[in-house]
């Protein structure tokens, strides 16, 4: 996961100009928020009750790294 994400990070910086990555993540997944803040994404907000599943409402953390 952590060579997919930095190839990705490196294609959208060098192929297309991009000065900044945004994404959102279940505040509840652990093992994708240290993935993601391991590849310099910071967490920047949180949308309560962003989703529903099954009756149980989960909760998303915003999340961005800046390219340049």
């Amino acid at each position: 996961a952590r060579t997919l994400l930095a190839a990705a990070t490196t294609h959208a910086f060098e192929a297309w100009n991009t000065i900044q990555l945004m994404l959102c993540v279940n505040a509840e997944n652990v093992a994708a928020k240290n993935l993601y803040t391991s590849q310099g994404f910071e967490t920047f907000g949180l949308e309560p009750r962003a989703m529903q599943i099954n009756g149980r409402f989960y909760d998303e953390e915003h999340m961005c790294k800046r390219l340049r």
